[in-house]
């Protein structure tokens, strides 16, 4: 039998593990794809996050996201989001391999992109 998730949540990043973890909080199933490329890859210390100064955003995602799986009642996938359908229950969701997942909300937390001028080494620093 295939699951209905309260909300699918687009997007593993700050945003879509906040939205995660208001949702779960209201008791509310969630399932989170996220192709884990983050805007915030460098492995340069986070700034302004309270307890987390000076620590790895990798990190932050990576604790935060397992604790909230340790719920049950979240489900995080390392997938890529590929197409969205609106259907008579919600949002049905495939992803990258052709898997459908199917949700009563859709949350879009992708975030933004840093588009780099065209200079050798500008992007790596």
């Amino acid at each position: 039998m295939k699951i209905t998730y309260d909300t699918i949540i687009v997007g593993g990043g700050h945003a879509g593990l906040s939205a995660t973890l208001t949702l779960y909080r209201q008791l509310h199933s969630v399932l989170i794809l996220d192709g884990r490329k983050p805007r915030n890859a460098w492995p340069l210390p986070t700034h302004a996050v309270s307890g987390w100064e000076g620590r790895q955003a990798e990190e932050l995602r990576t604790v935060s996201r397992d604790e909230l799986e340790r719920t049950g009642l979240v489900t995080s996938i390392e997938l890529e989001a590929r197409s969205v359908q609106r259907v008579d229950y919600g949002f049905e969701m495939k992803d990258e391999p052709e898997g459908r997942w199917q949700g009563r909300k859709l949350l879009i937390a992708t975030g933004k992109k840093n588009a780099f001028p065209d200079i050798p080494g500008f992007a790596e620093n």
